[in-house]
């Protein structure tokens, strides 16, 4: 006999968990993370792990507030929807990012996320593009 198939709504608590781990890493936040990527090429790739919190930029270990934002997030989103810590399989997001300074600009980043998460409900993944500047 084969599993259940995830209801809609469970689909949908999958995507919106997606979604928001994707809006958050391409969100505001990522300007306290300004010195690590002042420090990196103009264009690179940040790998986060939201389940541990690790956090790695253009192949290096590195860490970065928004990884440990993103774990705090996830930890408080299992239990504010009484999933247990046992749902969530796999949350990575893959930021891509490309660095500019203007002439008489602050330096600013464009951003490109994409999160994917496996979890009891299958899987699901998102993607956000924004642009912040960097302080």
């Amino acid at each position: 006999m084969s599993e259940a198939r995830p209801t809609r709504h469970q689909r949908g608590i999958s995507q919106d968990f997606a979604n928001q781990l994707a809006q958050i890493a391409a969100g505001w936040r990522i300007v306290s993370d300004s010195k690590v990527l002042l420090a990196e090429p103009a264009e690179g790739l940040i790998q986060i792990n939201a389940i541990d919190g690790s956090a790695s930029i253009n192949g290096k270990r590195a860490e970065f507030a928004m990884a440990r934002e993103l774990q705090h997030w996830a930890s408080e989103e299992l239990s504010r929807k009484d999933l247990g810590s046992s749902w969530l399989i796999r949350a990575s997001i893959e930021l891509r990012y490309k660095r500019s300074h203007r002439m008489g600009r602050e330096p600013s980043v464009e951003l490109q996320a994409a999160s994917r998460i496996s979890s009891a409900y299958g899987e699901a993944s998102e993607s956000f593009t924004n642009a912040q500047p960097l302080l």
